[in-house]
């Protein structure tokens, strides 16, 4: 599952400079939304798949305490930047 996409776009970053919540300074209320109720609902789905004494591992994308995270590190050419980079261009 890609948990780092959300199912619907609330659409509240639409008319704006940045093309992805990562980019905003603070995560819009519609994403955080949207993004919990995912969230909720991977694990639903997730948990009616397990066998009993079962486990779930969940590896996704996180920060640090210095906001490095996959594609974002001090060295380096961050995601975001390219992708930023490409969506300045549309």
């Amino acid at each position: 599952t890609a948990m780092h996409w959300l199912s619907a776009f609330p659409s509240s970053l639409r008319g704006k400079a940045m093309m992805h919540a990562a980019r905003c300074e603070d995560t819009p209320v519609p994403e955080k939304e949207q993004a919990a109720r995912d969230w909720k609902n991977i694990l639903k789905a997730r948990a009616r798949e397990l066998v009993p004494g079962g486990r779930f591992v969940c590896v996704n994308f996180c920060k640090d305490s210095n906001g490095y995270f996959l594609g974002q590190t001090d060295i380096g050419v961050s995601m975001w930047d390219s992708f930023q980079e490409a969506w300045d261009q549309l």
